[in-house]
């Protein structure tokens, strides 16, 4: 059995109250300030954590997860523009933020 997409993932959590104050004062960054790069980097790094080895299998999978990050992007993209460039924490289903 594969593992749900980072999608699925992300959109199985219930957030708290708190966890939906943070995604907005986070959202409110630019990618080009110090407080997006912040947000950025740290979105790497919590990717590269699930696959730390550098073997070729490791990479692999890295990679397919750098993937699926991108389709989240695109996702959140999307629903931003359904929902008049609102934030969005939950992507999928569920309550958004």
């Amino acid at each position: 059995m594969t593992r749900p997409s980072l999608t699925e993932q992300i959109d199985r959590i219930d957030f708290s109250d708190a966890a939906k104050r943070q995604f907005l004062e986070l959202v409110n960054a630019s990618s080009t300030d110090e407080r997006g790069a912040v947000v950025l980097v740290a979105a790497a790094a919590l990717l590269a954590q699930e696959h730390p080895i550098g073997t070729r299998t490791e990479d692999a999978a890295l990679a397919r997860l750098g993937a699926e990050f991108i389709q989240l992007v695109f996702t959140v993209r999307d629903m931003r523009q359904r929902q008049s460039g609102h934030p969005v924490l939950q992507v999928v289903g569920g309550t958004d933020a």
